[in-house]
């Protein structure tokens, strides 16, 4: 355990997968960035709060697999080639982003589904006793949400390091984690230290900025500046968890 964290750390400071890794969460920022606008109606700002998960998780998957293999050449060989890994890996790299259709798609019905017993709260007498609906339907996004890191910690180093040539053929990607839940969720949370620290200070710093009147423009440029340092100190964390998961798959799958 010791010498997959130091190992997976030090392997984590590379310029060409930091640059890689930036760009994408940059994207992922972007489309945060414009979900969050959205503040007028209360379903709207629940469900635009929440859908940036699965979109960043279709954008995060292939780059998973990506940084997955490059972690697994340079602990085999001693180093890897960004090029030659996009090379062999595009094409598994597209169809990855499917897996996080199941996922979307189910988060789309709860949120109509909540829509749906929000409008009927406001009949008469039923806005108390349909109350647990909405409560449960909530709950159920935030877990999905939630599903979403865990099916990155796992399906990228399955698909990468696997030889499994097709998405389809990852429908037992959580097979491993029946054989040993204990050990994948040490790994797991391991994984996410650094991005948890690094994230908590990031979100606290964001709160304790002063407030500005802007108008939704400005709001929408202030965000995207701030967004650039908020990134670029994610990004190493996001490198880091990825490594992890390839240790993970190499101990645990063997």
């Amino acid at each position: 355990m010791k010498t997959a964290f130091t190992r997976a750390l030090r392997l984590s400071w590379q310029r060409k997968k930091w640059i890689t890794t930036f760009i994408m969460l940059m994207a992922c920022g972007l489309l945060v960035t414009l979900c969050h606008v959205v503040t007028a109606n209360p379903w709207l700002q629940v469900g635009f709060s929440l859908l940036p998960f699965f979109l960043a998780g279709m954008l995060l998957m292939p780059l998973g697999i990506l940084l997955v293999r490059l972690y697994h050449d340079e602990v085999k060989k001693g180093e890897s080639s960004l090029k030659k890994t996009l090379i062999s890996s595009w094409e598994l790299m597209l169809s990855s982003t499917y897996l996080m259709l199941p996922p979307l798609l189910l988060f789309l019905f709860f949120w109509a589904s909540l829509g749906l017993f929000t409008l009927l709260q406001e009949l008469p007498g039923l806005h108390i006793l349909l109350s647990f609906v909405p409560f449960i339907l909530l709950f159920a996004c935030l877990i999905l949400s939630a599903s979403v890191l865990f099916v990155l910690f796992v399906a990228p180093a399955v698909l990468g390091l696997s030889n499994r040539k097709e998405v389809r053929k990852a429908l037992g990607i959580f097979s491993r984690f029946k054989k040993d839940p204990l050990g994948n969720m040490i790994f797991f949370l391991i994984a996410l230290i650094p991005a948890a620290i690094t994230l908590v200070f990031l979100i606290i710093t964001k709160a304790l900025m002063f407030p500005i009147e802007l108008s939704l423009a400005g709001q929408l440029l202030r965000n995207f500046i701030i967004m650039i340092p908020f990134v670029a100190l994610m990004t190493l964390p996001t490198i880091f968890f990825f490594n992890i998961a390839a240790e993970a798959h190499a101990r645990l799958d063997a």
